[in-house]
């Protein structure tokens, strides 16, 4: 009997409607079939019994419980498409996933923003890799999670399948201005923006983050003003515990060069009647990571949000820490 809130495969039943076995086996002849035609066989083969496989989705607490599309693949040479299901909301604890048996690789997408259709042409796991989230559409509250795993359908009958976000956040801890060694000691930063620059704007749906390095931005090199998350402060003359988190996708550059910047955070104010940048490079952003960054601003900074600044100017701490660690305050882009 069909779960409720799950779709087949080309298949979308009517309201109240069960599914029936043959409505099952059109889910399986329709992903299959294409490659069949396209082969050199003369004869299209039989499908296997479908089996029941039960699966366990491990999201951690930010996954906002949107719409899941589940694939199996086959473990051949191209890594065939065997089945798909689309369940409208994420199932709670264990759940039935069918496929034909064997050896399958399972690939999981969350919360992302698209029709049933739009899975049409996908018939290898290569082509479902290159997919692509945009982080424009993606959401922190309902973030975009995907995950990879392999079972034996038909043998071992359950399997994991834990699921990440593609978001990374920056946090900006604590912000102080610490200007004792100066001839304005007395000197406050006021009128004072905090935003990202060079920020990833896509990513592969696989993407582990480990060698993410973007093909498309937003802010790059400096705010734009018509679209771009700020946080506003009036002024800075002791330390702060702002909390602030700026969203992002990965950005695997360790150090800056020729067409790999930095995602930075800049801290924009004016100081002593002028306006000043401190651009904060934060290099080897993973995927699914919150780094959380302390702030101490020591003397006037640069005359613009791409030029680098010095130690002498501010100081800085950077701590990686799990995505669910963290509850703060929230800034979109």
């Amino acid at each position: 009997m069909k779960r409720k809130g799950r779709t087949d495969f080309f298949y979308r039943p009517k309201p109240g409607r069960r599914q029936s076995a043959a409505h099952t086996l059109i889910l399986f002849l329709l992903a299959t079939l294409p490659a069949f035609l396209l082969s050199c066989a003369q004869d299209i083969p039989e499908p296997s019994p479908l089996v029941q496989t039960r699966m366990t989705i491990h999201t951690g607490p930010h996954a906002g419980g949107g719409t899941l599309d589940l694939f199996f693949f086959n473990k051949d040479p191209l890594l065939t498409l065997d089945s798909y299901q689309r369940y409208e909301s994420l199932p709670e604890g264990r759940f039935e996933a069918a496929s034909r048996s064997g050896d399958k690789i399972v690939a999981g997408i969350l919360n992302l923003d698209c029709d049933i259709w739009s899975w049409s042409d996908i018939r290898t796991f290569q082509r479902l890799s290159e997919r692509i989230s945009d982080l424009l559409e993606d959401n922190p509250d309902r973030p975009v999670m995907t995950g990879v795993t392999e079972v034996r359908a038909g043998r071992e009958r359950s399997g994991e399948l834990p699921l990440a976000p593609l978001l990374s956040r920056i946090v900006l801890h604590s912000l102080c201005c610490d200007f004792h060694a100066r001839p304005y000691r007395n000197a406050v930063l006021e009128d004072i923006d905090i935003y990202l620059v060079n920020v990833n704007r896509s990513v592969t749906l696989f993407d582990d983050g480990t060698r993410t390095f973007p093909a498309s931005w937003i802010n790059m090199g400096s705010r734009d003003e018509t679209g771009s998350a700020v946080l506003h402060l009036d002024r800075v003359d002791g330390t702060m515990l702002p909390e602030a988190e700026f969203w992002c996708y990965p950005n695997s550059t360790a150090e800056a060069g020729l067409g790999r910047p930095l995602t930075c955070l800049v801290i924009e104010g004016t100081l002593l009647g002028e306006r000043y940048w401190y651009p904060l490079g934060i290099p080897s952003i993973g995927r699914g990571e919150t780094i959380s960054v302390d702030v101490t601003i020591t003397r006037t900074g640069t005359s613009g949000p791409d030029i680098p600044i010095s130690t002498e100017a501010v100081r800085s701490e950077m701590h990686v820490l799990p995505w669910q660690e963290m509850d703060s305050y929230t800034i979109l882009f």
